[in-house]
């Protein structure tokens, strides 16, 4: 089966380095360079373009990217679709999330914030449950990765996003324990990771692949 992978804001293939997810084939969809105002929807209207729908495929979305893999699949349902990590809407957003919205938040990330690496990755270190030095690194180094221009307008999009266009079917929504950037009191219906932070999919990853594979043998 075709994996569409969509990574989180802020992130890129590299996301999905560590899975092994046997002998799928995995295909990473990279942000696109998103105008002013861009919105959820449409990220996955461009990836769409992207997507064979003549072989059976899943979409595979971590944080962000399960948001635009949900908003792809009202498009043209998956085979599969898998979320990690992630939001199914504003009504699983905490609470001082959704009084971020409308009010822009995005601009206070300046030249100035970006440069100040160390108090930058006390604050992600925390809400992001980085638990070692390499997937430490690896975030820091997918965070370089992206003009400042860019990273405003992803983090933008998905404050402001109102779920996807039309009810989708949710094949899992797997979720950590220990998510402090979403927390898992909000998720409906989650696949619980014991102790999994936001980012378990690097530093699970072995655990994540095992019960991505699980669902896929369902299909």
């Amino acid at each position: 089966m075709d994996l569409y992978l969509l990574p989180g804001l802020s992130a890129d293939h590299r996301l999905f380095h560590r899975l092994e997810l046997g002998q799928h084939r995995m295909i990473c969809l990279e942000h696109p360079e998103l105008s002013k105002g861009d919105r959820i929807s449409d990220i996955a209207a461009r990836h769409m373009e992207a997507i064979d729908r003549t072989t059976p495929h899943a979409f595979i979305g971590v944080s962000m990217g399960g948001m635009i893999a949900q908003e792809m699949a009202a498009m043209a349902p998956p085979t599969r679709l898998i979320l990690i990590s992630t939001w199914k809407g504003p009504q699983e957003m905490p609470r001082h999330v959704l009084a971020l919205r409308g009010t822009h938040p995005e601009r206070m990330i300046t030249p100035f914030l970006m440069g100040r690496v160390a108090p930058l990755m006390r604050m992600l270190r925390w809400q992001l449950g980085l638990t070692d030095r390499s997937t430490e690194e690896l975030v820091q180094a997918m965070m370089r990765s992206f003009p400042l221009s860019q990273l405003q307008r992803q983090v933008d999009a998905a404050l402001n996003w109102d779920g996807p266009g039309t009810a989708v079917a949710v094949d899992a929504h797997i979720h950590g324990t220990r998510d402090r950037l979403m927390p898992i009191a909000l998720i409906a219906d989650p696949i619980p990771v014991q102790g999994g932070g936001h980012v378990m999919v690097i530093d699970r990853a072995r655990e994540i692949g095992r019960m991505v594979l699980g669902i896929l043998r369902e299909a």
